[in-house]
């Protein structure tokens, strides 16, 4: 049979009711504020990488119209060099 002073002894060993529940609350807040900070840095990561994909794609999106651009170029000269050499072999002739 437990005394007055081993319940006493024990209160003093053992957390109560009161103390466990107040402890696991702040495990809960903290946990839940480590996961806020967490997705927020993920948040802002992943924003980032998009902006770098962006970015990129804009770049290339310039260095294809450029060489669309040089290519329409060589064409039309293709199409005046095949013209000038018509004219030159019809001049020997």
């Amino acid at each position: 049979m437990l005394t007055k002073t081993d319940y006493t002894n024990l209160q003093k060993e053992f957390v109560t009711k009161k103390e466990f529940y107040h402890t696991a609350n702040e495990l809960i807040e903290l946990i839940k504020a480590t996961g806020e900070s967490i997705k927020k840095e993920l948040k802002e990561e992943i924003v980032q990488f998009k902006d770098d994909i962006l970015h990129e794609i804009i770049a290339l999106r310039e260095e294809v119209t450029i060489v669309v651009g040089y290519r329409d170029m060589l064409e039309e000269h293709q199409t005046r060099i095949t013209k000038l050499e018509k004219k030159r072999s019809s001049k020997s002739n």
